[in-house]
This record gives structure tokens, C-alpha cells and sequence, in this order.
């Protein structure tokens, strides 16, 4: 008969409850190494890790052209005539109050940093307001910041195509007798081979010393030229050349985590016979490959983002582990590798360092915060996730009482709900990789860290409701019947 606090049928106790339920309260050995090794590998990582550019990395991909636009001078924009220099491009318009002037004043400075070398570098400003910008009107401005910087415009038509093939989301406001442009405030880096290297957020163009250095850097040594890839000149972004940086290796990551689904299907298949538990675990398979294809693109959207890595990390995992029987989890704890995958303290360990290893380097540092994103974050997710829900469900917890696991739950749980409400309530975008760059579905960027928040909410309940099942059901085993 099943359990009121289980799922599925009883399994064999292995261990004297009192025992185990005495023992999963107290920080073990396996987990002060776990915690050691981890601050040793982060404080190594700090101090002598490699350094990538200051702004967000983006694929190393041909850089998208401008079809359709013309110069302040009536010229077409021509990827080839830049070959040998670094470009900085820029969508606004002339009429911006703030934003527009002080990123194009930052970037005049970065190019005065860099001496001799500014002849080296062009900024490309792409006017998001062609109505009001006249071509005379671009020249002036452009000359009032930047030494030979490139005005483009052109039909809304035009500038529309253009600015989704550069990920810049826009919209016209009407208000108060005045227009206004709400529209992702990011300039983008493409490489003197015509490749792009870079996004900043406007917050990253706060010291232009650190601009300088990254064009410095780029010039100096740029990307290898991909053979196959011509510069293109129509507005849709040019294909991406097989086995580039950031185009390559999420295929591949994507290619691997089918095979993996397909054969945890395969291997499940033949030891779980009940329909339904298949069913739950298909499902947990799934949402792993949704999630991972969620994943390619981390600053698609934060909302994006926290709702594919919470979906890996908080509700696969339970669909996964509800897709074995009780007494299978059980025989878990004969395997080697058990002390180590079931141990409460390292679960808890894997759990918080999880949370908080993915959102405060990105108040911090984003820095860190970017090489984070290039970390097979969606494993890790998953591996803290099913360590978690494992010590919540029959057969594979640590804890003799309902009671005891739903406060184990909740606790390691807590940094994320904190978390989630500091996005919610938050007037200020916390997340540094985030700044000023994203407006998909037309959302700001604070617009977008709260449905960020919220998602966190959404997709954490689960655990949340369980750890409250055991707490307010009777006193009855987890572990055991």
C-alpha cells in the first residue's frame, strides 16, 4: 500500500531509520571535500583564469549587413571596405535624450584611449528614427562624437529588417505630444575579418578604458576569417560557417543531450514496467531537450533563460525520479556511487552553490558571469536538482520522517525563492549581462527580470508544495514504509 507521504509501492528498509535520520542532519565528510574542492577550483578560476573580452560574447558568426540603408552620403554600406578594421555598431536616434549621446560619447573616448589605432576602428550608427533623421542631420551628430563614424538610414521598411537581423528590438512611443524610441541600447563588436565578438550593455560602456582594451585586443588579433563564409550584404544574418565557435558546439550540445534522452528512454524501458511511470519519465526526458534548446542562447531573454534552466533544475528531475519505483530508488543506495550522489549535505551543497552561482556573479561580476554562460550549466542543473528531489521521495531520501526532508527541502530551497523576489520587486536590473541589451517580445529589460522572477516562482512550486505535503502530513516514513 502506498505511503501517504510516497509514491508507489513500499520498499525493503537497507538501515535502522533512527540511524539514517540521525546521520542526514550532520555535514559529512564527503561534502566538506566536495565544498573544499569547489572554493579552491573558484578561487583558482578568480585569480588566474583566463580573461575574455570585457563585453558579452557572442558566436563568432559573419556579421549581418544593412540592405537597404544608405550612408549619410547616399553610399551603400559594403562589409568588404571594413575588412582590417574592428566596427562598432549602434542602433539609436538623433533626437535620444540620454542614452544615445552618452554611449556614442563613451565610445569617442575609448577610440581617443587607443591612440593611433582609432584609424583601425569604425562606428556604424544605424538610425532607428529615418522620418526625423535626415541624412544632413546624421552627419553632424556622428561628427559631434566619433572621427569618421558612418551614419545609416533608411526606409522603416529597411530599418525594421535591420534591426532584427541585428537582435535589436524597438518600438516608436507616442506620448505626451513627443516621440520617443524605446529600443535595446547595445553595441555590438564585429572583428576586423568581419565576424562578430561582442556585445555591451550600457552599463559596460561605464569605463571606456575597458572598451579600449577589448579593441585593442580584437585588432591585434582577430578570429581566423572562415573560409567558406562570405561578408554578407542583404540584412538576414549570414549562415553560420560548420564547427565555429558558439554555432558549433550548440548543435552538438543539443545532438548529445537526445542521445542521452534516448538512451536513458531505452534503458528505463527495460527495468521499469509500469505505463505510467514510463510515461512520467518520457516526460522528464523531454523537458531536458526543451530546456537544453532553451539554453543555446542565454541572452535571448532572461525570462527565457530562468525558464529553461529552472525547468532542467527543478521539474525534470521529479518527473524523472517519480518514473522509477520506490523500491528501485531504494536499490540506489546499494550502488558505489550512492554515499556521494545521496548524500544530503552535498545535494544541499550542489543546490545553493547552483542558485547562487548563476545569479550573484551577474550583480557582481559579468565577467564571470559570461564564462558561466559557456559552463555546461544544464548538466549541473540537473545532476543539484535530481540530488534534491531525491532526498524528498521514498527509497532514495536520507531522512526517516516526513517532517524532517520537508525542512531539508525548504531550506536549500530558500536562496532561490529569495532570490525570485528580489527579481520581482527589484527597480533596478540586477543582472549585468542583461543591462540595456534586451527587449525581446518588446520587454524592457527590468520588464524582463521581473517575468523572470516570476517564472522562478511558477516553475519552484512544486518542490515547494512537496516540502509542505511532508511537513503537514502524519509522522510517517519517507525512507521506508
Amino acid at each position: 500500500m502506498p505511503s501517504a507521504c510516497g509514491f508507489g509501492d513500499p520498499e525493503p528498509e537497507l538501515e535502522p531509520a533512527n540511524s539514517r535520520a540521525a546521520r542526514a542532519w550532520l555535514p559529512s565528510w564527503r561534502a566538506a571535500l566536495v565544498a573544499a574542492v569547489l572554493a579552491a577550483l573558484l578561487g583558482g578560476w578568480a585569480a588566474f583564469g583566463p580573461r575574455g573580452l570585457h563585453g558579452s560574447p557572442l558566436p563568432a558568426r559573419p556579421a549581418p549587413g544593412f540592405g537597404g540603408l544608405r550612408s549619410a552620403h547616399g553610399t551603400p554600406f559594403d562589409w568588404q571596405q571594413q575588412r582590417g578594421r574592428a566596427v562598432l555598431v549602434f542602433f539609436g536616434y538623433t533626437h535620444c535624450p540620454d542614452v544615445c549621446p552618452l554611449t556614442l560619447a563613451a565610445l569617442g573616448a575609448s577610440l581617443r584611449d587607443i591612440g593611433a589605432l582609432a584609424r583601425r576602428v569604425r562606428v556604424v550608427f544605424v538610425t532607428l528614427d529615418p522620418q526625423r533623421d535626415s541624412a544632413p542631420l546624421l552627419r553632424r551628430y556622428l561628427a559631434a562624437f566619433v572621427p569618421d563614424g558612418i551614419g545609416l538610414r533608411g526606409s522603416p521598411a529597411a530599418t525594421a529588417r535591420a534591426a532584427r537581423a541585428w537582435g535589436v528590438h524597438w518600438r516608436r512611443v507616442v506620448a505626451h505630444g513627443q516621440i520617443w524610441i524605446d529600443h535595446s541600447a547595445a553595441v555590438t563588436l564585429v572583428d576586423p575579418n568581419g565576424l562578430l565578438r561582442a556585445r555591451y550593455g550600457y552599463a559596460q560602456l561605464g569605463d571606456p578604458a575597458l572598451l579600449a582594451r577589448d579593441l585593442r585586443r580584437v585588432l591585434h588579433a582577430p578570429l581566423p576569417a572562415p573560409s567558406s563564409a562570405r561578408l554578407s550584404a542583404s540584412p538576414t544574418p549570414a549562415p553560420a560557417t560548420p564547427g565555429r565557435p558558439g554555432r558549433g558546439w550548440p548543435r552538438a550540445a543539443l545532438l548529445a543531450w537526445a542521445a542521452a534522452a534516448v538512451l536513458a528512454l531505452l534503458l528505463h524501458a527495460r527495468g521499469v514496467p509500469n505505463g505510467a511511470r514510463r510515461a512520467l519519465f518520457a516526460g522528464g526526458c523531454a523537458l531536458c531537450l526543451a530546456a537544453a534548446w532553451g539554453l543555446r542562447d542565454p541572452l535571448a531573454s532572461m525570462t527565457l533563460y530562468a525558464l529553461a534552466l529552472m525547468s532542467i533544475g527543478q521539474l525534470a528531475p521529479a518527473l524523472l525520479l517519480l518514473g522509477w519505483p520506490p523500491a528501485a530508488r531504494s536499490a540506489w543506495r546499494r550502488r558505489r556511487a550512492a554515499p556521494w550522489l545521496l548524500d544530503p549535505s552535498i545535494a544541499a551543497l550542489a543546490f545553493v552553490s547552483m542558485t547562487l552561482g548563476l545569479n550573484l556573479p551577474g550583480v557582481f561580476d559579468h565577467a564571470l558571469a559570461d564564462s558561466l554562460f559557456s559552463a555546461p550549466v544544464g548538466l549541473l542543473a540537473l545532476i543539484a536538482g535530481l540530488s534534491v528531489w531525491a532526498q524528498l521521495l521514498r527509497g532514495s531520501s536520507a531522512f526517516a520522517r516526513g517532517w524532517q526532508a520537508g525542512l531539508y527541502g525548504w531550506a536549500v530551497s530558500l536562496p532561490m525563492m529569495l532570490v525570485a523576489a528580489v527579481w520581482v520587486w527589484s527597480d533596478h536590473v540586477l543582472y549585468t549581462p542583461y543591462l540595456d541589451v534586451l527587449c525581446l517580445w518588446n520587454l524592457g529589460p527590468l520588464a524582463d527580470q521581473h517575468s523572470a522572477g516570476l517564472v522562478m516562482f511558477a516553475t519552484g512550486l512544486p518542490l515547494q508544495l512537496r516540502c509542505a505535503w511532508l511537513l503537514i502530513m502524519p509522522d510517517s516514513g519517507i525512507a521506508s514504509a
